[in-house]
């Protein structure tokens, strides 16, 4: 989830949902690797029209040549806009600056950026990257589409685990150490006060933080029944559904008016999904 993140910073927000969620089809072939179950060809073909609606609801950039508002390139400013320094609780803007004054791990990030900034200075010098930040115009987005195929191919890892452990594990003790890890690994760059110090929430941001918990937490257990229930790629197509209710509550809730290509790419999403489940 932490490359995930990265590459929502990294890449326009279409391109980096639709490569993590092409972990349905990493999550086929780890399964038939590792476990030497195969979903068939009815099973394959119904993973494949739920990642292709995920394309379609996304609509990257690099697949539909879309411009717009949304594509953007990365800059150093973004992770910090991530935290309300203010002390409230939501989004700050994305104009505080990430500096190597912050202490902690931010001087590691700052390489990462100085690094990759010079791969596509170079690629823009010799004639082979773009200005615009597409996959393949320049070395920032490939760092970016590397961290979101990377954050798939985990992800379709996990879920081929948590299946192999179904016999040896409860269900309640792997959520646990999903979330005794997550505790871990995120107390890091809080300690560090990396890419921002930490401060309290409102109450208002307390209480929906713990909504957010208990949500999450049901939620994670339930995923890690069905994996136990369920074959990897099964589990991984179904698990596609949060593209589809974020589709529909992005219109219920915001009030956003789909194109014919979201409304499309929705309804093989949940043709998808539908044969996954009937599949044996």
């Amino acid at each position: 989830m932490a490359l995930f993140y990265l590459a929502i910073e990294i890449l326009p927000l279409q391109d980096a949902v639709t490569l993590f969620f092409c972990s349905p089809v990493l999550a086929t072939l780890f399964e038939l690797i590792v476990t030497g179950e195969s979903p068939g060809w009815a099973g394959a073909a119904a993973t494949c029209c739920t990642v292709a609606g995920v394309a379609l609801v996304a609509q990257p950039h690099w697949l539909f040549h879309l411009p717009g508002p949304h594509h953007h390139q990365f800059h150093p400013a973004s992770p910090a806009g991530l935290f309300d320094t203010a002390g409230g609780s939501g989004m700050a803007s994305a104009g505080l600056e990430v500096g190597t004054d912050r202490g902690g791990g931010a001087w590691l990030y700052r390489r990462l950026l100085d690094a990759a900034g010079a791969t596509a200075g170079a690629a823009v010098g010799d004639g082979t990257g773009g200005s615009d930040g597409d996959v393949g115009g320049s070395g920032i987005s490939v760092l970016g589409a590397i961290m979101a195929t990377t954050a798939a191919a985990t992800n379709a890892a996990a879920f081929v685990v948590v299946r192999l452990l179904r016999r040896s594990q409860t269900t309640l003790v792997m959520t646990w150490w999903y979330h005794a890890v997550v505790v871990v690994f995120a107390a890091v760059p809080l300690a560090l006060r990396y890419p921002a110090p930490a401060v309290l929430p409102s109450r208002r941001g307390a209480a929906l933080l713990g909504l957010v918990c208990c949500a999450q937490f049901t939620g994670q257990l339930l995923l890690n029944r069905g994996f136990q229930l369920e074959s990897a790629t099964r589990g991984s197509a179904i698990n596609v559904l949060q593209v589809l209710f974020s589709f529909v509550w992005d219109i219920a809730v915001l009030g956003d008016t789909p194109g014919l290509l979201s409304i499309g790419g929705s309804a093989l999403v949940a043709a998808g999904v539908v044969c996954v489940a009937l599949t044996a």
